[in-house]
C-alpha cells in the first residue's frame, strides 16, 4: 500500500518508482527480444508494465490536506463539503462504499488527478497560508505536476506537438532525404508491403491524421512537400499512439 510520504502528482516518478523492474524486463526480453525489428503497439506493453501500486482513499485525502491545506477533519470548517466533493470525484472513476476504505490502482489515480474536476477542486479550496509556509515549495511543485498532467490533453499541447513535429521533420528530411519518398510509396503502392499486417498497421496510423491523407480523395500526395508529408506522418503516429494508450 502506498504511503503518504511516497505520494505525488508526478505520474512519471510514481510509475518508475513502483514499476516491478525485474518482472518487467524479464517479460519484455522474453516477449519482445532486442533483435526483433517489429513495431509494437503501446497496448502490447500494457500487460508487462506492472505497477505495484495500491492507494487508499484515506492516504490520498491526508496527502491533499497536508500539501494543500484542504481540511477533511470532522471538526474543521467546511470539512464535510470537502469530503463530499472529493468522494464524488473519486466515485466517478471507482465504486465506493460508505464506511469502507476505497483502494485506487495507478490507472484510477491517474485518471482522477488528470480530470478538470479534480484540478478545480484543489484550486478552489487550497489554503496557501500558514501553517503550510514550510511546505510552500512542495505545494507549488505538486500544483505544477497537476497542471502539467492536465495540459498534456489540451489543444495548446496538441499545437505545441505539431510545431515540434514540423521542426523534427525539417531535420529528418535533411538527414534522410529519401524517407518521404518511401512514405509516399507506401501510401500509393499497395504492393510495397511485405505482409497484410504491415499494410494494416500503416493504414491505421495514417487514418489518425485529421486531413485524411488516405481516406480523402481531395488530398493529392504529390502536392505535399516532403516536410509537410513527414510532419503529417509524425502527427498520425502521435494520435495513433495516444488513442492506443487510452484503450
Amino acid at each position: 500500500m502506498i504511503k503518504q510520504s511516497e505520494l505525488t502528482f508526478d505520474l512519471q516518478k510514481l510509475r518508475m518508482r513502483h514499476l516491478d523492474e525485474e518482472q518487467y524486463f524479464e517479460m519484455r526480453n522474453n516477449e519482445f527480444p532486442i533483435e526483433s525489428q517489429s513495431i509494437f503497439r503501446t497496448s502490447d506493453y500494457k500487460n508487462i508494465d506492472k505497477i505495484d501500486f495500491e492507494l487508499s482513499s484515506t492516504v490520498f485525502r491526508d496527502f491533499i490536506e497536508d500539501i494543500f491545506g484542504i481540511e477533511f477533519g470532522i471538526d474543521a470548517d467546511g470539512s464535510s463539503n470537502h469530503r463530499n466533493k472529493l468522494n464524488t470525484i473519486i466515485g466517478r472513476t471507482v465504486s465506493t462504499e460508505r464506511g469502507k476504505t476505497t483502494v485506487l490502482t495507478f490507472n484510477e489515480y491517474s485518471e482522477i488527478i488528470k480530470s478538470d474536476e479534480f484540478t478545480e477542486f484543489i484550486v478552489q479550496y487550497m489554503n496557501p497560508r500558514e501553517p503550510l509556509v514550510s511546505q510552500r515549495k512542495k505545494m507549488l511543485d505538486e500544483l505544477m505536476f497537476l497542471q502539467n498532467n492536465r495540459y498534456n490533453a489540451s489543444p495548446e499541447y496538441v499545437q505545441a506537438v505539431r510545431l515540434k513535429n514540423i521542426q523534427v521533420s525539417q531535420v529528418i528530411n535533411q538527414l534522410f532525404p529519401d524517407l518521404s519518398k518511401k512514405i509516399r510509396d507506401q501510401i500509393t503502392d499497395e504492393n510495397i508491403f511485405e505482409s497484410a499486417d504491415d499494410e494494416n498497421l500503416f493504414t491505421e496510423i495514417m487514418n489518425y491524421e485529421s486531413v485524411g491523407l488516405i481516406t480523402d480523395d481531395d488530398i493529392n500526395i504529390a502536392d505535399l512537400n516532403d516536410v509537410s508529408l513527414l510532419a503529417i506522418f509524425l502527427d498520425s503516429i502521435n494520435k495513433w499512439n495516444e488513442d492506443d494508450e487510452s484503450d
